[in-house]
């Protein structure tokens, strides 16, 4: 019986190792599996799996430093066009600095001449005062309020601009209606800048000219310019009623018998004298009426940029059929124009070619007289019609009374 216990008792001990050693085997680690290798990938290269026509999916990598070097270009070709409107910008504000310059000088200086002593030299002689008068009335001078409208105007346009500019993100490109705004804004600031820089640099140079004579007139030029136009409007009125009256002479001129007999007998008159007095009457008629015709001042205010004295002179010169040519040279003292001068250069063919070098020479930019609105419209070719028949009517009588050379 004991020894049946014992073998019990080893048997059971038995069981408990073996089974200490199945739970050890099953608790320990196995040995290592294979390390796969480890690929690198550069840290600007991004994977992304995508599923194939096939079904199975296939990584795709982006170079996001591509992208990043594209954006940057996009940035800056948008920053080159802001930076290319502000510089345009700079130079339209400059011209409206200018513009604000220039009205100054009119309103303080040449306006300034209408009542100071400087003005008293151009009110000297009437030839003068018509001269300046034609200069000072092209100029229509702009309320300050249009000039501060243009600078304000001109900050809306940059306003935007800057903003992008100050930004490090700005992308997006200006719009094409920025460009065109400033476009038209510079335009127009130049448009008005240019009468006021004409007319100033003409009205400084005909001063010029004028204090060389030393002598100022006694009255202001503002006196002398009211009463011109009070003779003036004299004048016109008295034009006016010579035309109705002649108008309503050749209307009745058929039941004016009296006045037939006048001429009649008028004619009779020059008929009985002998044809050497009635040659030297007419003669003489036609000598004071060129004369009185030269000097009238709306022809002479129409003659201004030839009859007028200043020190530049023209030299013009043709050759056969070649183009006419001229120069400008200083005189030693102010001259007007050469009669001579104007003959070789075509201007007094009574052709279109020849009316379009009379107003060359008018307008020439190194003319420093009086010049002429440049013509545009059928009215204003007739007018330059008409100053090139004064031309070729009065020359001789106008290098007689002084007012051409020959």
């Amino acid at each position: 019986m004991k020894l049946n216990t014992n073998v019990a008792i080893i048997a059971a001990a038995g069981i408990l190792v073996v089974g200490a050693l199945l739970f050890k085997l099953m608790d320990s680690p196995g040995p290592p599996a294979p390390s796969m290798p480890v690929m690198s990938r550069p840290a600007d290269l991004q994977t992304r799996t995508e599923i194939t026509p096939s079904g199975p999916m296939s990584p795709t990598v982006f170079d996001e430093a591509g992208v990043q070097n594209a954006q940057q270009e996009v940035l800056a070709a948008s920053r080159a066009r802001y930076q290319r409107i502000e510089q345009r910008g700079l130079v339209v504000r400059q011209s409206i600095d200018e513009l604000r310059r220039l009205h100054n000088t009119w309103q303080e200086t040449i306006t300034g001449l209408l009542t100071n002593d400087d003005g008293r030299y151009l009110a000297r002689t009437t030839e003068n005062a018509v001269s300046f008068r034609s200069l000072y009335n092209r100029v229509v001078p702009l309320n300050i309020t249009e000039i501060v409208g243009f600078e304000e105007r001109l900050n809306t346009i940059l306003d935007p601009v800057q903003r992008a500019l100050d930004s490090d993100s700005t992308v997006s490109p200006p719009k094409e209606e920025v460009e065109q705004s400033l476009t038209d804004l510079d335009t127009e600031v130049n448009k008005a800048i240019r009468p006021y820089r004409e007319n100033i640099d003409a009205i400084n140079a005909f001063l010029s000219a004028a204090k060389q004579s030393g002598i100022q007139g006694e009255e202001t030029l503002e006196v002398v310019m009211s009463r011109l136009e009070t003779v003036e409007q004299g004048q016109r009125v008295a034009m006016i009623e010579d035309a109705r009256q002649i108008a309503e002479a050749e209307a009745t001129a058929a039941l004016q018998r009296q006045e037939q007999d006048l001429v009649a007998a008028r004619t009779d008159a020059l008929l009985g004298r002998s044809q050497a007095e009635e040659a030297e009457i007419r003669a003489q008629a036609e000598v004071e009426r060129l004369k009185a015709l030269a000097q009238n001042a709306e022809v002479q205010a129409a003659l201004a940029p030839f009859i007028t004295k200043a020190t530049m002179r023209p030299r013009t010169t043709r050759n056969g059929t070649a183009k006419p040519m001229v120069r400008w040279e200083t005189a030693q003292i102010p001259e007007p124009f050469s009669y001579a001068a104007i003959s070789v250069f075509g201007a007094l063919e009574p052709t279109e070619k020849g009316r379009e070098r009379l107003v060359l020479l008018a307008t020439d930019a190194s003319n420093p007289r009086p010049s002429w609105a440049r013509p545009v419209s059928p009215a204003d070719w007739q007018r330059i019609d008409q100053i090139q028949k004064y031309l070729i009517e009065l020359g001789p009588t106008l290098i007689e009374l002084g007012y051409l050379k020959p």
